[in-house]
């Protein structure tokens, strides 16, 4: 069965840096179990942290313009932490089944094989609620902090033009 064994948000609203549940080179910290209680003041971020999900879920389903004015988030510049210019970033730690290798085990070996850094211009054509979509487009760039180049319709010249005048090091399709 299919399992988020962990999650960790920075710079989204709130959340400067909250970890829970077990992140790729920390297995020190037990996975996510089915049930988790999230328990603290009020202001300490409950709901930003469950609302960090919904935004995720939201771009996958919406695209992310369209989630960043969802449930009164405001836009994009109201979700980035006060006064950090680094982007918000999502790590989800997640895993197929028993047996099987993480999503982020699969980026970490493309990410070394190919010296992605955030630096780097990453393009991607597929739609982000396809799994290459989202495994590049979304899972990669926020792991590595690169940018990313998203085409919404598929048009060859715009896409050679787009990834030479953004200088983009890689791309994946799907086939």
């Amino acid at each position: 069965m299919a399992q988020i064994e962990g999650f960790r948000v920075q710079n989204y609203r709130s959340l400067r840096d909250v970890a829970i549940g077990r992140l790729p080179g920390d297995q020190k910290n037990p996975e996510l179990t089915k049930l988790i209680a999230v328990i603290g003041k009020n202001g300490s971020g409950k709901s930003t942290l469950l609302d960090a999900f919904g935004f995720i879920s939201d771009c996958l389903a919406l695209g992310v313009e369209a989630a960043c004015d969802q449930h009164q988030r405001g836009g994009f510049d109201r979700l980035r932490s006060l006064g950090v210019n680094e982007p918000i970033r999502f790590d989800i730690y997640y895993r197929e089944g028993q047996g099987h290798r993480t999503i982020a085990y699969e980026n970490d070996s493309i990410i070394e094989l190919c010296g992605l850094a955030r630096d780097d211009h990453i393009f991607m054509a597929s739609p982000v609620t396809h799994i290459t979509g989202y495994l590049y487009g979304l899972v990669m760039p926020a792991m590595t902090g690169a940018a990313v180049i998203l085409q919404d319709i598929w048009d060859p010249t715009a896409a050679a033009a787009l990834i030479e005048a953004r200088q983009c090091r890689f791309s994946v399709g799907a086939a």
